[in-house]
């Protein structure tokens, strides 16, 4: 699923091997800058980003 989301939206990858770790590889998703796919991967980090805290002013606390 992830790799079909990646040719839709475009995106190239880097596979990097990890040490110690027999089999194991990190693979990288990227965007090139200002394109489709890195505003579509934007909208999808947003959608799931929690709410801005609001701060109260110091001079309003008691």
């Amino acid at each position: 699923m992830i790799e079909t989301l990646a040719q839709v939206l475009g995106l190239g990858y880097e596979t990097l091997t990890v040490n110690d770790a027999h089999g194991q590889v990190l693979v990288v998703y990227h965007a090139e800058p200002v394109s489709p796919a890195a505003h579509a991967l934007t909208l999808l980090g947003s959608m799931n980003a929690p709410a801005p805290k609001t701060r109260t002013p110091t001079s309003e606390r008691g």
